[in-house]
């Protein structure tokens, strides 16, 4: 059995006509991350509790705060991408991701959740010193999570230094050699293989979910296929290549219990991100169903 949701800003901006789609669409659970174009770490104290009477006004359950944190240079330094979205300007310290991960946690008991999405810093050359430096800065994190009672959801992002199963698996067997169990509580694994396959693990429901099993504790949900130009794109599930069928079977027989969220990054040609959300949910559900799966 499963329990699917939506990051809001995936249905549309504004926050209200998101929450009726998704209430039509009998859906529970939501993520957020933007709120009329604003990053939910950016919103103003009003802003902030209009959007929790709202999405009570629809009793929509805020499973996690999808947050830019820590989708910044890893040493502070100024560093640029050419593509990436969802994040926040300044911010480059490793301090100033901490403040802004301390200013999350108090959102989190506004929103009444206790999980926070993280990052494992921008792209480098891949190294074992890289991964014990992550490794560090995230035990850190892991600290002032404890502190506030809440865990970080450590996310596989192409642009990012953990993109895929094999890099994560590599990052948290360390955090296991050198974490204690009282910070590693506080630390879960934020799966989404649609991120791993988009950065070239095309085997990422299989080998790359392998790395990681029995250590996810969230899942986002997305489908990609490759262009005959070997440009990316995301569609819903069972349109693009990334084996569902493999991945869900797996999540089912390893007793999976968290959420399943879309983020479709889906808008449908000539339609709106609404029609892409609906599509994108009715797609999962019918997977789901051909499974055999319950859906909550």
């Amino acid at each position: 059995m499963f329990q699917l949701g939506i990051i809001t800003d995936e249905v549309h901006d504004d926050l209200t006509k998101s929450c009726e789609l998704i209430k039509e669409a009998g859906i529970e659970l939501v993520e957020l991350r933007t709120i009329g174009g604003a990053n939910i770490l950016e919103l103003s104290q009003e802003a902030i509790h209009k959007a929790k009477s709202t999405l009570d006004e629809y009793g929509l359950k805020v499973v996690g705060l999808s947050s830019p944190i820590l989708k910044s240079p890893l040493e502070g330094k100024t560093q640029s991408v050419t593509r990436g979205d969802f994040m926040l300007e300044g911010h480059m310290t490793f301090k100033e991701q901490l403040d802004l991960l301390e200013h999350a946690a108090g959102l989190c008991k506004v929103f009444d959740t206790s999980l926070v999405r993280v990052f494992t810093f921008l792209r480098e050359d891949w190294s074992k010193s890289l991964v014990e430096k992550i490794a560090v800065h995230l035990l850190e994190s892991a600290e002032l999570a404890k502190q506030h009672g809440i865990t970080l959801a450590v996310e596989n992002e192409p642009i990012c230094n953990v993109r895929h199963g094999r890099e994560m698996g590599e990052l948290f067997d360390y955090l296991e050699k050198i974490g204690s169990p009282a910070l590693l509580r506080h630390l879960t694994i934020l799966w989404d293989p649609g991120n791993a396959f988009y950065a070239g693990e095309m085997d990422a429901s299989e080998a790359g979910y392998a790395a990681v099993r029995g250590r996810v504790g969230h899942v986002h949900i997305k489908d990609v296929f490759f262009d005959t130009e070997g440009n990316p794109h995301c569609v819903p599930v069972g349109k693009g290549r990334v084996d569902y069928i493999r991945q869900i079977s797996a999540l089912t027989d390893d007793g999976y219990s968290g959420p399943l969220i879309l983020e479709p990054h889906y808008i449908p040609e000539g339609r709106s991100r609404m029609e892409g959300a609906i599509e994108a949910i009715s797609a999962l559900r019918k997977v789901l169903r051909d499974l055999g799966n319950r859906i909550i």
